[in-house]
């Protein structure tokens, strides 16, 4: 991510999601190797080499990963960078240790077809970085090492399952000495970059688990039974969106998925078909003694233990369904899909093989429309967040969202009705009651706003904004200024004990609101010294610099004004600066500077769509002082097209129109 920032010179979103496209295919690339030699390694000919036995297959199962829709929020969100790496390095570990066996390919096809004698240490080391690499990405990328093992020893050594056991008998290890002893070697090797990664990660999470709230993850939170009816339905959905990736949603948290706390609940059904289907697949795989049953068994690796992570077996983990922690289990997905088909073929011969051939046009196809579709949702937050209310209609979370993006567009009564069906959905909802409040606070309903504040106090005591929303309540509705002083103290006292850096409060904010409210109760030297704490705090604060400027103005200090102005023109983000601008061009004004006042109120003209009218009413004003007249003339008629019922502009060109009367009857 740092490299990234840097090519991209800053944060600017396009180079991240344009690194994010490049891995995307880049991962496809190296999956197609994986299963070629995959393929190659399990259904070994004599009249073919082991590296790409089944071309057609290795391109069938490489597509249907690469197109598969539940990629999308990996690739358009920037935070799947993270999934991207770890699938990357992941399928280069397995490609590393695939390629460590090829040293012992003989011409012979039962020297080559026999568990290998010897291996690369330096390919098997490489695999084991690799797997470090997809593990510092992502902690499931730990589980490439698991997967490497069994995959040693269902394929590579070409035993099975129930086998294992043999391994402890003295004639098995005299007899099968020449490939157990470096199989055990490598066994080793696995096993202990295991335990040492786990222990680094367990220093990393300072020796304990993180901590995810209720609503973040309520199964985890549930009782005992409710756990146990829930978390395996959960894995029946993981496993429902893969086979049908139609039903995808951003964010699957707060009542998105209904807790099933009873042995009737219908959901159980659906549960139950899940594992008659896992149970099946497992059996065929473990007990079949056909090639097959291995790629079986290797796909199920594939597709379950990059999956364990987020099973809420090991440790309780901070979401109910994450798309992204299917990406790599895809490809297990992928190759028992082609595994059907081929089977079908076989079986079906010319008869099914037309039939086939358009189901999976039609299959690749859908998966390509649906992850367009799914790219399109991502384009646009407004559009994302809709999209998730149609798949998860009872989330207070989600509907949280569409009202605060409402709420950012301006759209006051909509932003209004999401924030209650928020609530009603999820009544400790604090973010969407501190929104309510913050949003109808200015309408005057000024007691439905104090209830929701003091339920948010209820529901967060420890939360600055809401002691922050507390005191502006009380000094711009109820005008009681000391006691907005009260909530502001204490909002700034946790604010500094708890260091939020989400950008959820902002401690220069809370000075900046002291400031004004002690500015109105005239104490103007102390509100001064707070903005000017505020704007030390955080030069990008506009409204800090503003309101200091604005103070001494009042006070006919032009000089300051003028000079913080110029500081805050440096920090502040240039489309925040239009009040600030306009203000060094009145204190220029006021001292007869009308040169330098012009080139600022110049400046200001269309930054704001909504100041445009006073924009050009200030520049109207600024020609008539200089007796440029009809100029003035001009940018007043300029204000009132722009808004006929700006009352200063209206009455100025009147005034300056009985002016020109006059001076042409002399």
């Amino acid at each position: 991510m740092r490299w990234n920032y840097i090519m991209a010179g800053g944060l600017k979103p396009m180079g991240f999601h344009v690194t994010n496209v490049l891995l995307h295919p880049l991962v496809c690339v190296l999956v197609l190797k994986i299963v070629s030699l995959i393929y190659g390694s399990i259904f070994s000919r004599n009249d073919q080499t082991c590296s790409f036995v089944f071309p057609k297959a290795s391109v069938v199962t490489a597509i249907v990963f690469a197109v598969h829709p539940v990629h999308t929020e990996s690739v358009a969100a920037n935070v799947g960078r993270a999934d991207l790496l770890c699938a990357l390095f992941f399928f280069l570990s397995m490609w590393s240790y695939i390629e460590a066996f090829n040293t012992d390919v003989k011409d012979d096809f039962r020297q080559r077809c026999a568990p290998p004698t010897q291996f690369s240490s330096a390919l098997v080391g490489l695999a084991v970085l690799f797997a470090v690499l997809s593990m510092l990405s992502k902690e499931q990328g730990i589980t490439v090492l698991g997967v490497l093992a069994m995959y040693d020893y269902i394929v590579v050594c070409r035993m099975r399952p129930f086998h294992i056991f043999k391994v402890f008998a003295r004639d098995y290890r005299v007899e099968h000495s020449g490939w157990l002893k470096p199989f055990l070697l490598r066994l080793i090797i696995l096993c202990t970059s295991t335990v040492a990664l786990l222990c680094l990660r367990y220093v990393i999470m300072d020796t304990g688990a993180p901590y995810f709230s209720p609503n973040i993850n309520p199964t985890a939170h549930a009782p005992f039974l409710t756990r146990f009816l829930t978390f395996p339905y959960l894995y029946a959905l993981n496993c429902w969106i893969l086979v049908n990736p139609w039903w995808l949603c951003h964010d699957w948290s707060e009542g998105c998925v209904p807790l099933i706390s009873t042995p009737m609940d219908p959901r159980i059904l659906a549960t139950l078909a899940f594992y008659v289907f896992i149970l099946s697949f497992t059996s065929y795989a473990l007990f079949g003694t056909s090639d097959e049953n291995r790629l079986v068994i290797t796909a199920m690796l594939i597709l379950v233990t990059p999956f364990l992570p987020a099973t809420n077996m090991f440790f309780y983990v901070g979401f109910v369904v994450a798309e992204r922690t299917l990406y790599i289990p895809i490809l297990g997905y992928a190759i028992l899909l082609t595994l059907g088909l081929i089977k079908l073929c076989e079986k079906y011969q010319h008869r099914a093989y037309q039939i086939i051939r358009i189901y999976l046009l039609i299959t690749i196809v859908l998966y390509v429309v649906r992850s367009m579709q799914r790219t399109n949702d991502w384009l646009n937050d407004d559009v994302l967040y809709r999209s998730a209310i149609k798949v998860c209609p009872l989330s207070s979370k989600i509907h949280f969202s569409v009202g605060k993006n409402s709420d950012d567009a301006g759209k006051k009564e909509e932003a209004e009705m999401w924030y209650r069906q928020a609530i009603s959905l999820n009544p400790e909802n604090r973010g969407a009651h501190l929104n309510l409040a913050n949003l109808i606070m200015p309408m005057g309903k000024t007691e439905e706003a104090k209830v929701l504040l003091e339920k948010c106090r209820e529901l967060g005591p420890t939360q600055p904004n809401v002691w922050l929303s507390l005191g502006n309540l009380y000094k711009d509705n109820y005008k009681d200024l000391n006691t907005a002083l009260e909530y502001y103290d204490q909002a700034e006292q946790l604010a500094r004990k708890y260091v939020f850096t989400d950008g959820r409060v902002s401690i220069a904010g809370i000075l900046n609101n002291q400031a004004l409210a002690k500015r109105e109760l005239g104490e103007v030297d102390e509100a001064i010294e707070l903005f000017v704490n505020a704007t030390q705090m955080d030069n990008t604060l506009d409204i800090a610099w503003f309101s200091l400027m604005e103070s001494l103005m009042n006070l006919e200090r032009y000089d300051e004004v003028i000079t913080a102005g110029k500081m805050a023109i440096v920090h502040v983000p240039f489309q925040k600066t239009r009040s600030i601008r306009a203000m060094i061009g009145k204190a220029y004004a006021s001292q007869k500077n009308l040169v330098e006042a012009e080139k600022y109120f110049k400046q200001v003209v269309g930054m704001d769509p909504r100041t445009v009218a006073e924009d050009y009413y200030n520049l109207g004003i600024l020609n008539d002082l200089m007796g440029r007249r009809k100029d003035a003339i001009y940018a007043l008629e300029k204000s009132l097209q722009v808004d006929p019922n700006y009352k200063k502009s209206s009455d100025s060109l009147k005034i300056l129109q009985e002016k020109m009367k006059v001076k042409h009857k002399k």
